[in-house]
C-alpha cells in the first residue's frame, strides 16, 4: 500500500509539480476586506504580485481551515488508507495542530501529521522526498523517521529587498536583530528551530549571493556531503534567477535545480524582490 502525501501551498510547490508526485496541495487565503480569497483559486499569483508591486499595500493572510484539511484527508483516503500530512512550521502557522486533531479522529497509526519546522521550498523538498518514499511502500512512520534524520541537512537562505513586509506581518521572529539599517541593507534570512532567523546582511544582490554561496559551501563541508538538490525561490520572474542558477551549477555538484515560486501567503510577508535558495545536501 502506498503512502499518500498532503501538504500546503506554503511549500511553494506548483500545481504541476504536485500532480507529478501525486501530492495533495492545500491552499491558504489572502484577506481582502471582508473576503478571504483562496490563492491560485480565487486569485492567481501573477495578478497578486503585480498588485503588490503597484499598490505597495500589505495584506493579511489566513491559513487553511479545518474544513479544508478534512476535505483533503477524505479525498486522499479514497486512494490509500496510509496518509502523511506535512505541515508548515507550527511556530508560524496553525495547520499542524488542525492536522493532528483530524488524525486523532481517524484513530489510525497509518494516518499521521508531521511538523516540518519549515516553509517554502524546504517544505516542498520534504514533500517530494516523502512522496517518492510513499510510492516505494514506506509507511508514514518510516517516512517521518527519514525526515527526522535528514531535516538537519535541509534549509533555506533568502535575500529580502526590505524588512517592511516581514515586520508588518508580525512574523519577523528572531530577524528583529536585522532592524539596524533597514534602508541600506538587504537582509539575509533563514529558518532556525521553525522560526525566521537572521543570517547576515548585504548591500547588493551580488553581495548577498556571494555570502549565500559561501554559507552553502561551509554547510557542505560541515555535513560531509557534496551532492545537493536546490530549489531557487522567487516571487517575481527576473533575469537574476538565471544568474543564481548559473552560480549554483558552477560551485556545486547539483543533482537537481528547480524553480519554486513562493505562494501568495508567503510572498505577502516577504515582499517583491525577495529570492532565496532552498537546499538539501544528501548522502
Amino acid at each position: 500500500m502506498e503512502t499518500k502525501i498532503i501538504t500546503e501551498g506554503l511549500s511553494s510547490l506548483s500545481d504541476e509539480m504536485a500532480k507529478k508526485y501525486d501530492i495533495y496541495l492545500i491552499r491558504s487565503y489572502i484577506i481582502y476586506g471582508d473576503k478571504n480569497l483562496k490563492e491560485e483559486v480565487d486569485i492567481k499569483l501573477d495578478d497578486y504580485y503585480a498588485e503588490m508591486v503597484e499598490s505597495q499595500k500589505i495584506r493579511k493572510t489566513a491559513h487553511a481551515n479545518y474544513h479544508d484539511l478534512k476535505v483533503a484527508f477524505e479525498t486522499v483516503r479514497q486512494k490509500s488508507d496510509q496518509i502523511l500530512y506535512l505541515a508548515a512550521t507550527s511556530k508560524l502557522t496553525g495547520t499542524y495542530q488542525l492536522a493532528q486533531a483530524i488524525c486523532k479522529e481517524y484513530g489510525s497509526e497509518k494516518i499521521k501529521a508531521y511538523d516540518t519546522e519549515s516553509l517554502i521550498g524546504v517544505q516542498g523538498i520534504m514533500a517530494i522526498e516523502a512522496a517518492i518514499m510513499g510510492t516505494e511502500g514506506k509507511t508514514p512512520a518510516e517516512i517521518c523517521k527519514f525526515l527526522d534524520q535528514e531535516k538537519p541537512y535541509m534549509g533555506v537562505l533568502g535575500a529580502l529587498e526590505t524588512l517592511k513586509y516581514l515586520a508588518a506581518s508580525g512574523r519577523i521572529g528572531k530577524a528583529k536583530a536585522l532592524f539596524g539599517n533597514l534602508l541600506s541593507i538587504k537582509p539575509i534570512i533563514g529558518l532556525k528551530d521553525g522560526e525566521i532567523a537572521p543570517v547576515d546582511r548585504a548591500r547588493t544582490r551580488n553581495q548577498a549571493l556571494e555570502k549565500i554561496i559561501a554559507y552553502l559551501q561551509q554547510k557542505s563541508q560541515m555535513f560531509g556531503r557534496k551532492k545537493v538538490k536546490f530549489f531557487i525561490e522567487y516571487l517575481i520572474v527576473d533575469d537574476w534567477l538565471s544568474t543564481v542558477k548559473a552560480v549554483l551549477e558552477k560551485n556545486f555538484a547539483c543533482d537537481k535545480i528547480e524553480f519554486s515560486r513562493a505562494s501568495a501567503a508567503i510572498g505577502t510577508h516577504l515582499g517583491p524582490g525577495t529570492w532565496g535558495i532552498n537546499y538539501y545536501f544528501y548522502a
